[in-house]
Order: structure tokens, then sequence, then C-alpha cells
């Protein structure tokens, strides 16, 4: 009876360890859940990780990236992110083959992460190759590339419940460039509290 019962104690004991875990875990900073992912991914998938996060995460859109940026990438470096626990996926999307609709979101402060963690020159990469393949379809990013070299050459996005997921990434991106563009990463940020309130 008494081995019995310090067995359930271990089990609970256990149990509640593993609960502790989980929400510790779930509580990490996104500067740690990055920092955490940097440890553990290889480093293929870490750069690529930093390039998504300027970029709108469609499948076709995340492969096209990796594809053009990182050739040499393999779809298990994709998969290293899919199952990081850094994104989820969009409520309602399905993840087809639409570059033009947005299946992931990283979690929030993640991107902002992410994007201090690469290079500003990979920033711009990716900015043009989400341009080029996107722009001509979706109007939310169509000059994205033309507004990371001149932020006031294209005029600011207007706030939709369709441009939102659009429009965070390029207030992040633009936020993480900081300087000349931080004007327009404010503006934006206020044109999306102002359309979530």
């Amino acid at each position: 009876s008494s081995a019995t019962g310090s067995s359930r104690e271990r089990s609970s004991a256990t149990g509640s360890s593993r609960e502790r875990s989980f929400e510790a875990e779930e509580q990490a900073s996104p500067r740690d859940r990055v920092s955490d992912f940097r440890a553990s991914a290889s480093p293929t998938a870490f750069t690529l990780a930093t390039q998504l996060a300027a970029a709108p995460l469609s499948l076709p859109m995340m492969r096209t990236v990796a594809r053009t940026l990182l050739p040499a990438s393999h779809v298990s470096h994709l998969s290293e992110i899919l199952i990081s626990g850094l994104l989820r996926p969009v409520a309602g999307a399905t993840p087809i083959a639409d570059r033009r609709r947005i299946a992931f979101e990283f979690d929030p402060g993640v991107r902002e992460e992410l994007l201090s963690a690469g290079r500003r020159s990979e920033i711009l990469r990716v900015a043009r190759v989400v341009d080029e393949q996107l722009g001509p379809d979706v109007p939310a990013v169509a000059g994205l590339s033309r507004v990371l070299v001149e932020p006031d050459a294209v005029a600011d996005r207007l706030v939709t419940d369709e441009t939102v997921p659009f429009v965070r990434v390029e207030q992040a991106v633009l936020q993480a460039l900081s300087g000349p563009h931080l004007a327009r990463s404010r503006r934006l940020r206020d044109a999306l509290v102002g359309h979530a309130t």
C-alpha cells in the first residue's frame, strides 16, 4: 500500500514537472525561443528562418525563398522551421499551393527577433523575391522592394482584413531596417492598431 502510494506520488510529481516545463516553454520570451531554435536547428534552417521572417508565409512563397536565396537548402530545412514551434497555422487557412494565401504566422515577437538576427542585405533580397512573385497579384506587397530603398516612394498600404497579414510583414521589416524606414513603420503600426480596435 505504501509502495503504491509512493509510486502515485512519484507519478504525480513527474506529471507536475512536465506541466511546469510546458508552461515555462509557453511563457519563454520570443528572444529566448529564437535563441533556443538557433542552438538546436541546423545553420541552414536558422538562416532560412531569418529570411522567411521578411516574407508572407504561404508554402509556395516559403519554398520560393528557400530555392532562390538558399539553393543548397533541402525540404528538411523547411521542415525544421515548420515543427520549431515558432510559427502557427493561420486560423481558417489551408496550406494549399497558392502563394497569395498566407498559411502561417510567426508567434508574436518571433518575426522581429528573427529579423534582428538576420542580415540587412538578406532582408532586401527577400523583399525583391516577394515583390517579383506576389506584387503583380497582391497590391498589398506591390512595390515592396522600392519601399525598402525609398520608404516614401509608395503610398502607405490600406489596412483591411485581407491586407493585414501582408502589412504586418512590411511593418516588421521596416522596423528592423530602422533609420529612414521608421516613420513609415510607425504609420503602418498605428494603422494596424486602429484596424484591430
